[in-house]
């Protein structure tokens, strides 16, 4: 089991490069399913199920419905390997269905989060041999779709100005859905200076895979009636990121603070908890809870580097660590979040072999500082304003088409 405090469902699709495998060998349902079922019940963070008020039972009957329509409320592990086994003669087509069984799994279980990365998928990510991506963030939403959500600076995606919020339809003319976020990154990525095809929205894209620089924090400064206002927008909160947070809040002489965290898409939770201990003077910043009674908690210590006011910038396109540096911060009285409301996706994920593949699995949970799960009570912002994901880095004066941008500015008024 490889344990790393991060996130699922969203993928930078950047450097690492991949080459094709052999062809994904069928999944037989009497081996991946015990084994899924056994991992669930060690590893999984809601399991068993009654404590976490849902039937495992009724999840794998309303999953054997949408494969085969079955029609009874509930089906235990044996019952539906023997549905699978009789839905077709054909190897390959009772592996289709045994892999669509599992993903109707992970849609229903509490997380909707947790995954499966397919043979061929996890092969591809492993296979060292090329280098080279596009430099797009990719997530994948509730409905299965496959949205980019950023596009960063000097790779091939800015210059052939592929749009953010473009859903990706096929990939070399084979379509993407029914994939892992894995799966469609492994296929995007490739040798360097060769061509990738991509259906964004019906329209065509040809790109060439290049290596780029990793994205950095943009910054820029505002006059705001009267007020001089620091903006700086975060990109990861990989490890160092605070450091970079440090160096560039010490030293100004700003009234006010903008930290725009809509394009933060990668990075670690304990970076994260670095981050906001850099503007919180008091009290629990959050913490991570796993199986059985182990939590880690993350306590603000009595140094800041900036003590005005501070505007946070959320929407719903950003990552979960964008949701959880949000939430650590709203515990100051100097913070003001303004945007969306935000779901509180804040899982902790494993990755473990499975069969052939690989499954992501959610074990553990991370509270605000409330000390409640963030899954349950999501992030109230205190100004509620639409949602929106800017295109570029912050100008020298907020921008008239976004929303947070002028909210902050009516704040300062």
């Amino acid at each position: 089991m490889i344990r790393k405090l991060t996130f699922n469902s969203l993928l930078l699709v950047t450097i690492l490069g991949l080459q094709c495998s052999t062809p994904m060998e069928p999944v037989s349902p009497d081996t991946i399913l015990p084994e899924l079922q056994k991992v669930m019940e060690e590893s999984y963070y809601f399991y068993p199920d009654a404590e976490f008020k849902y039937s495992l039972n009724e999840v794998y009957a309303e999953s054997l419905k949408q494969v085969n329509g079955y029609n009874k409320s509930t089906a235990d592990m044996d019952t539906v390997i023997k549905q699978l086994q009789a839905s077709g003669g054909d190897p390959n087509k009772i592996s289709e269905n045994t892999i669509q069984f599992m993903e109707g799994v992970f849609l229903r279980l509490p997380d909707h989060s947790s995954y499966f990365i397919d043979q061929k998928s996890l092969g591809l990510l492993e296979d060292s041999a090329r280098k080279a991506g596009t430099g797009i963030v990719i997530r994948k939403g509730a409905d299965g779709k496959f949205r980019i959500v950023d596009v960063l600076d000097g790779s091939p995606a800015q210059r052939k100005a592929l749009p953010p919020g473009s859903i990706i339809e096929s990939v070399d003319g084979e379509p993407v859905q029914g994939l892992s976020v894995e799966g469609v990154a492994a296929r995007i990525r490739g040798p360097l200076d060769t061509e990738v095809e991509l259906i964004l929205d019906g329209k065509n894209y040809t790109l060439v895979r290049s290596q780029f620089p990793s994205p950095t924090p943009m910054r820029n400064t505002w006059e705001v009636n009267g007020n001089k206002v620091l903006v700086i927008q975060l990109r990861s909160a990989l490890s160092g990121a605070a450091d970079d947070l440090r160096s560039m809040l010490r030293g100004g002489e700003q009234d006010a603070l903008v930290l725009d965290l809509r394009k933060l898409n990668f990075g670690e939770f304990d970076e994260v908890f670095r981050m906001a201990d850099l503007l919180v003077n008091k009290g629990i910043l959050g913490s991570i809870k796993t199986r059985g009674d182990d939590k880690k908690t993350y306590q603000a210590s009595e140094e800041t580097v900036f003590n005005g006011r501070v505007f946070v910038l959320v929407g719903n396109s950003a990552s979960p660590f964008s949701e959880v540096l949000a939430a650590a911060l709203s515990g100051s009285p100097n913070v003001t979040l303004v945007g969306p409301r935000l779901k509180g996706n804040a899982f902790i994920a494993d990755s473990m072999k499975l069969a052939r593949g690989m499954l992501r699995l959610t074990t553990g949970v991370i509270h605000g500082p409330d000390d409640q799960p963030l899954h349950l009570t999501g992030i109230a912002p205190d100004i509620l304003t639409q949602d929106y994901l800017p295109h570029s880095a912050p100008m020298s004066s907020p921008a008239f088409n976004d929303p947070a941008h002028q909210a902050v500015e009516e704040a300062l008024k």
